[in-house]
């Protein structure tokens, strides 16, 4: 299938890493939590997710685009080991896989391996910074890089991150991470970037501090 441009920005991929919903999930009903105790909530979520040294589960990833009419869904797993080792792999509705590990990136696809360097590792490892910060909490009290602000809804709080750094802002009006108190966790990610697509990923059979084979790491 023909390529298409996608969130790695810049970066030619097949086109199910591009994703599709229509349904912005963060207009649902919500509360404000009153600043001291959202100050209060976000330090104690943070410590609490610093606990979390291993991270494996299920995901899907879905994306509202002008580009396209219809919905398009992908569905994956993803793995992750402190510090900075990272495993996310599409399954449906093609097999694609990267890996960071060691400041290095490695793509899967159709079969064959390949090390990237240069621009599109950077943009690989950019991403999963990205992605990683709002998964494991990292960017909860990072108050040089975001302009948090903390909603409840139900059982679960949403925390909204503006981007301050210059290059975040040029790509995204605001990340929206969904925690589950009990889990301590990103249950749910949605990024809105600023040419106004919304990627959403929900994350699934979470598995916290467990043991993670090496191989998870390694692309042959």
């Amino acid at each position: 299938m023909s390529t298409y441009l996608n969130p790695f920005h810049g970066i030619k991929l097949p086109f199910f890493l591009v994703f599709c919903i229509c349904v912005p999930y963060v207009l649902m009903a919500q509360t404000p939590v009153e600043p001291k105790k959202a100050e209060q909530i976000l330090q104690q979520l943070g410590r609490k997710v610093a606990e979390v040294h291993s991270l494996q589960c299920s995901f899907v990833q879905t994306k509202c685009t002008k580009l396209l009419k219809d919905n398009v869904q992908s569905e994956g797993r993803m793995v992750y080991r402190q510090p900075s080792e990272l495993r996310w792999e599409y399954n449906k509705p093609n097999d694609f896989i990267f890996v960071v590990k060691n400041n290095q990136v490695a793509v899967k696809k159709d079969g064959k391996t390949s090390k990237l360097s240069g621009q599109r590792a950077k943009l690989f490892k950019q991403m999963s910074q990205m992605m990683l910060g709002t998964i494991t909490g990292e960017f909860l009290n990072d108050a040089r890089s975001f302009t948090t602000t903390l909603y409840q809804k139900e059982d679960r709080y949403m925390v909204y991150l503006e981007p301050k750094a210059k290059d975040l802002k040029k790509l995204f009006v605001r990340f929206v991470i969904e925690l589950a108190p009990t889990l301590n966790v990103a249950t749910a990610v949605e990024m809105h970037e600023k040419k106004g697509d919304l990627t959403r990923i929900e994350f699934e059979a979470m598995q916290l501090n467990e043991h993670v084979d090496d191989a998870e790491f390694q692309l042959e």
